[in-house]
């Protein structure tokens, strides 16, 4: 017993400088003396937490529910993995990850770090936004993203890995002919800027199979297990047109090296800002609008959140601003136009991420409105697309369903 109270100091001594690694397997050693003991399975879940093993976390804390009903640290932890605005969290990381599968690595950065402003204390987070950081070119920045990870667990082995990868190397072993024209071809004041144009798309393939070794997805979700299945079908497809890849880069490469350079590169650039620009814009008005939406300014939020739901293009980003604009009407409790958009929500965007937070919040619209044979219709729905939803154990449906 003496010899379990060292380790179990020990594991503590390992949580406070930042190893859970260590700490996991400290615990765990000690649990097997006392695997009853719910201070120690407290502090697992909690390491599992924030090493982004959800369903590991929320299995121990229903065991310690199970030992001492009244455990509140566990009962706090429950909730809070129940509550909607956690779901809701789960459910835009889902998002960056089906951003990553197709390959819009900037969007999905952008997402990660709205999340992380929210949320800092959970690795994978830290893992995927570097691995986006680095599929755009920017290692600097990864290994940035990469190093603070390490500071809530200095063992963790996937953070290690990725700080020792040598994407350059790797590149340079598959197209190390490409390389070298692009070398020859394009201004050194411009070097870096063209070789990330040409090589970093490549360099997706690596990421996404990264992505699947490490089994990035938080997998306390049944969305989980589909974004894996398509991330593992998506490596197979982008395998298999690697050597297309690498011949429309030597292709590129030689266009450019027959042109006159800076009469291509300036021609080259328009065409692709034409290209962008109304992306560009779309991206711009949903980002204030998302930004003023976290700030509580929903006045903002909803002008600028409007422009992009006129756009109507029902991109990942149009999608987005639906959902955010019928949510800042609620807020204002507009309740005339929370339904509206809720309702185009539902019809423009079926069986998608935020389904069921628009059919609880619309069931809630009705509620409010005094229709309450409308509420209970809607919870309803909600209770068949998704009967293990978060909503269905808050006070209001069970008010309206009894």
């Amino acid at each position: 017993m003496k010899e379990n109270n060292e380790t179990y100091d020990q594991a503590l001594d390992s949580i406070l400088k930042g190893d859970l690694t260590k700490a996991l397997k400290q615990l765990h050693s000690v649990r097997e003396i006392e695997p009853n003991n719910v201070e120690i399975m407290n502090l697992l879940a909690s390491c599992y937490f924030t090493l982004g093993e959800l369903q590991e976390a929320e299995q121990l804390w229903y065991k310690v529910l199970q030992i001492d009903a009244d455990n509140k640290e566990a009962k706090d932890k429950i909730n809070y993995i129940a509550s909607p605005s956690f779901n809701f969290w789960i459910k835009r990381y889902l998002n960056a990850l089906n951003l990553v599968e197709n390959k819009s690595y900037e969007s999905a950065q952008q997402e990660l770090i709205q999340l992380l402003k929210e949320n800092d204390k959970i690795i994978t987070i830290y893992q995927l936004l570097g691995l986006c950081y680095l599929a755009q070119g920017e290692k600097i920045q990864a290994r940035k993203i990469w190093e603070k990870g390490l500071e809530l667990d200095k063992s963790n082995t996937q953070l290690i890995d990725y700080l020792s990868l040598q994407p350059d190397k790797l590149l340079e072993s598959k197209f190390e002919t490409e390389h070298k024209l692009i070398d020859k071809t394009v201004d050194q004041s411009s070097t870096n800027s063209k070789k990330v144009k040409w090589a970093w798309p490549v360099a997706g393939v690596l990421v996404v199979a990264i992505l699947v070794q490490g089994a990035f997805a938080l997998n306390n979700n049944r969305v989980n297990n589909e974004v894996i299945n398509n991330l593992e079908y998506r490596v197979n497809q982008l395998s298999q047109s690697l050597d297309q890849q690498k011949n429309e880069l030597a292709v590129a490469v030689s266009s450019i090296t027959n042109s006159n350079t800076s009469n291509t590169d300036e021609k080259y650039a328009d065409t692709l800002a034409g290209s962008n620009y109304d992306i560009s814009k779309e991206r711009h008005y949903f980002d204030a609008g998302y930004d003023a939406y976290l700030s509580n300014d929903y006045k903002t939020a909803i002008n600028n959140l409007s422009v992009v739901v006129a756009m109507d293009t029902k991109s990942y980003i149009n999608r987005e601003a639906a959902y955010y604009i019928a949510r800042c009407y609620y807020l204002i409790k507009d309740l005339q136009m929370a339904e509206k958009y809720y309702l185009n929500y539902l019809s423009d965007f079926p069986n998608t991420n935020y389904y069921d937070d628009s059919l609880y919040f619309l069931g809630c619209v009705y509620y409010e409105n005094n229709d309450i044979d409308k509420a209970k219709a809607t919870f309803e729905r909600l209770k068949e697309y998704n009967p293990s939803s978060g909503y269905i154990a808050k006070d209001l449906y069970k008010k309206v369903m009894k």
